[in-house]
């Protein structure tokens, strides 16, 4: 027989309006009887019924989070990290992979907004808000994460990496005064110039921030951009083939944009047996301390991927609570770290 929400407060010693709080987390109670509570729930193996709780709520206590493409390991942590905050005020994640689809994309957010879910967070693909607004019923509570659409420049959590990458980009150009071998430094003298830069996809604006900083950097030490070398990733195109032609088109340093591409690169290198700090400099990004662990002999930017995720978790049950609120842009500052690539 199933249990019922009068068998968890007796199970408990508490009220039924105290098991309700508890459960909906609509009141304070302390952490002994919230304690009581759900050890009650866990023995007794009740499930709250949702379809009541909604009819008294409104709320599906369901948060969707839609992704580009969970095999990245950015969004794959960020799946955790978000979960990690929802989960503590009673929702529950409900997860969409749109791979890097427009189209997929507008289907998630039709199919979410219909009643499933209470709020989305997305990283999204698309250029403009406006194309989002039109899948979604007004005032549908959103947070943005990793993104800036020109045309909604607020309820988001975006990354600041552009001193990160201008001070990454520098010291490449700068590095080959301080590398060990002399030959070494007037091969990458001459070359010096010729930094392969990859990026994601070009319309999102992590992508467009990169790119004007590469542009701005290669101006102010008067070298020729040529756009050869900065190459656009999507799901069509494998990094490790593209580090090839880089290469071959006479690059000898590359800068990957992200953790899996950076791992790619990296992986050309050895292959091909490249001389880290002699024959190719390499610079990547990476999203957690663990992915740090096998990039410590390379310049990286740090991207704060899980402070990203919390954050967006806070926002979202924030702007569910209060569908009228505009949440001003939230940004989290990455950081550069050299781990002394041109010194060893």
């Amino acid at each position: 027989m199933k249990a019922k929400i009068t068998d968890v407060a007796q199970k408990a010693n508490v009220s039924i309006s105290t098991v309700s709080h508890v459960l909906n987390h609509t009141r304070f109670v302390s952490e002994e009887t919230r304690k009581k509570v759900m050890d009650a729930v866990e023995e007794l193996g009740y499930s709250p019924d949702a379809s009541g709780r909604t009819f008294r709520t409104g709320k599906k206590m369901m948060i969707g989070l839609v992704v580009p493409d969970i095999t990245n390991s950015v969004f794959a942590a960020l799946i955790e990290d978000v979960d990690d905050v929802i989960s503590k005020q009673g929702y529950n994640l409900v997860i969409s992979n749109t791979r890097d689809c427009l189209k997929m994309e507008k289907q998630a957010l039709r199919n979410l907004a219909s009643g499933v879910v209470d709020g989305i967070v997305i990283a999204s693909t698309s250029e403009d808000f406006q194309t989002i607004k039109r899948q979604i019923p007004d005032k549908f509570p959103m947070i943005f994460m990793d993104r800036v659409l020109p045309d909604r420049n607020y309820d988001s959590v975006i990354l600041d990496c552009q001193e990160a990458t201008a001070k990454m980009l520098e010291e490449m150009i700068q590095g080959g005064t301080l590398l060990s071998s002399e030959e070494a430094w007037r091969k990458y003298e001459a070359d010096a110039s010729k930094i392969g830069f990859l990026v994601g996809l070009p319309q999102i604006s992590p992508t467009y921030e990169r790119v004007k900083v590469y542009q701005q950097i290669l101006k102010q030490y008067e070298i020729p951009e040529t756009e050869q070398y900065v190459r656009y990733i999507d799901r069509q195109k494998d990094t490790y083939d593209v580090a090839g032609e880089l290469v071959e088109a006479g690059c000898t340093a590359i800068i990957a944009t992200n953790t899996a591409m950076t791992h790619s690169v990296l992986n050309y290198v050895e292959d091909r047996n490249l001389k880290l700090g002699e024959e190719i400099a390499v610079g990547g990004f990476v999203d957690s301390d663990f992915a740090n662990r096998f990039m410590h002999r390379i310049p990286v930017v740090y991207e704060p991927m899980k402070e990203m995720g919390k954050l967006a978790g806070e926002m979202i049950v924030e702007k569910i609570e209060d569908k009228n609120r505009k949440i001003p842009v939230k940004t989290l500052t990455c950081e550069y770290d050299s781990n002394d690539f041109y010194k060893k």
